[in-house]
């Protein structure tokens, strides 16, 4: 089995049972027609998804946005990607609902055989961002593209003690969401991760945060 195969059969098993739905309520809903969602790594997490490792077989990694640079599409710098809202639908008075995003990250690792001269290229991308605040517990979720692909898949639990929220004039801010790995996300952080043994992601640990803005 493929060292990104090993990392990615488990993932589905992990995707039905993560949150419990929770009823969205039908006044004052957003239906968002343009925003961003932004997801935002803390400085040590993105310096372990990107670093160089050295020795016989050093890796180099990236983290690049889908599609690089394109007009009104993600935007990338350092750790924060923005990503535009595809649609959605947010209750603002009792933070429910959901929000989608178009874009993605491409995770690309170069591993290096300095004996054989050879090089080698794991790669696999996070598209379609989206935010569950309907759940117990709201969610992060993605399409996880690779060999194979993984719709909807679970990546990060969002914290909600920090959340700041408001609704004015049309537009919908909610910041402060923290990322709270999930399987699914170790799993593919320690991918990403593979011989930096200094920094190994586990279940639970908080990498970042997502925020989103919307108007209807």
């Amino acid at each position: 089995m493929s060292r990104l195969a090993s990392y990615i059969a488990p993932l589905l098993a992990a995707a039905a049972a993560v949150a419990t739905p929770v009823a969205l309520a039908q006044s004052g809903v957003y239906t968002l027609r343009s925003g961003t969602v932004t997801l935002a790594l803390w400085p040590r997490t993105y310096r372990a998804l990107t670093s160089t490792t050295r020795g016989a077989y050093p890796d180099t990694r990236s983290l690049v946005s889908i599609p690089p640079g394109a007009s009104g599409g993600p935007a990338s710098s350092g750790g924060t990607f923005t990503f535009p809202v595809a649609g959605g639908q947010v209750d603002p008075s009792v933070l429910t609902g959901s929000a989608r995003s178009r874009g993605g990250i491409e995770f690309n690792t170069v591993s290096h055989n300095t004996t054989a001269g050879q090089d080698s290229l794991i790669q696999f991308k996070l598209t379609g961002f989206a935010l569950d605040l309907s759940t117990a517990p709201a969610v992060l979720t993605a399409t996880f593209i690779g060999k194979q692909t993984y719709h909807d898949l679970p990546i990060a639990s969002l914290a909600m003690s920090g959340i700041r929220h408001y609704a004015r004039s049309g537009t919908l801010t909610i910041s402060g969401l923290e990322l709270k790995l999930l399987a699914n996300g170790a799993q593919l952080f320690n991918q990403q991760a593979y011989n930096d043994q200094a920094h190994r992601f586990r279940v639970g640990q908080l990498v970042g945060t997502v925020s989103l803005t919307g108007s209807r």
